[in-house]
């Protein structure tokens, strides 16, 4: 099942230049070398030092998962809580580059970067769509394929040719209605939850 992420390349500490066919992060106080050997988030912890169980310390959590999302799951690139300025889909495993601009990376391809401008509440009650996190799911994922999908509407060809379903329905809405929850829904369901 492919899963919706959200990458915020600002919260990453990177400009969206740095990010046209990669996302990721840069080297920092820990030895995030480390994702590219372990198995299990909880793995990581303990390589890190930290506890040895699925929880999320220093952003482990969001390393792990750039880790291991999947080629072809969709990635919203967001600025900030509101602001979507494009959509991408992984194209690549983690790969680790010491010399680079984006040191961690998935490759990606965009396709489209057109802006989409959140308004509060217009989706169910959320006041927001995305997560402070540079990356992590996202429940949202179907309706803001709905939503690019109204314009321009040419988008919906290239959404067929990923598979990509822009009939959003509000039945089909998650249960939960928050942002900040996403991360506690995804870590008990997994990849269970599409959008």
């Amino acid at each position: 099942m492919r899963a919706f992420y959200k990458y915020d390349p600002k919260t990453a500490g990177l400009d969206l230049e740095t990010v046209s066919d990669r996302i990721g992060f840069r080297d920092g106080e820990y030895n995030w070398k480390l994702v590219l050997e372990c198995d299990s988030l909880a793995e990581l912890n303990d390589r890190l030092g930290f506890p040895n169980d699925a929880g999320s310390y220093e952003a482990s959590w969001n390393v792990w998962l750039l880790k291991d999302a999947k080629i072809g799951d969709i990635v919203f690139i967001g600025r900030g809580f509101n602001r979507c300025l494009g959509i991408s889909v992984i194209e690549g495993p983690l790969e680790h580059d010491p010399d680079g601009p984006v040191n961690f990376f998935r490759r990606v391809k965009w396709i489209t970067d057109d802006t989409y401008q959140y308004t509060s509440d217009s989706y169910l009650d959320y006041k927001s769509l995305f997560r402070p996190d540079f990356f992590a799911p996202t429940k949202v994922g179907n309706f803001l394929i709905s939503e690019y999908a109204k314009n321009p509407p040419e988008l919906t060809e290239v959404f067929d040719e990923y598979g990509l379903d822009y009939s959003y329905r509000p039945e089909d809405a998650p249960e939960s209605r928050s942002a900040a929850s996403d991360a506690i829904a995804f870590s008990e369901e997994s990849r269970s939850f599409g959008g």
